[in-house]
């Protein structure tokens, strides 16, 4: 609905600044922005859960699962970094 709204909003204010001479971003290619975004911002937080955990199957003795579970977050971010490249959204700031 907020999309709906938002790309209502945006036609409105292109027909306005067609009469200015300006033009206004394409809600199309905004909706689409926030998609990507909203994926990456899932797949992050899917990805620092599955280290969380392992971590902590890492310190409870179980080394064999804890290691399942970090590869799947390598697959994680092997996604995330595909993902980057396609769209060429500035990669996280690393904490070293």
């Amino acid at each position: 609905m907020i999309v709906a709204f938002a790309c209502s909003y945006a036609l409105a204010m292109d027909t306005n600044n067609k009469q200015s001479g300006r033009s206004a971003p394409k809600p199309a290619d905004q909706a689409d922005i926030r998609e990507v975004l909203s994926f990456h911002f899932q797949a992050s937080r899917r990805r620092d859960a599955i280290i969380d955990e392992a971590n902590s199957l890492h310190r409870a003795g179980k080394i064999r699962e804890a290691r399942e579970l970090l590869k799947q977050a390598q697959e994680i971010q092997t996604l995330i970094r595909t993902l980057e490249e396609s769209r060429r959204l500035p990669s996280p700031l690393r904490q070293d």
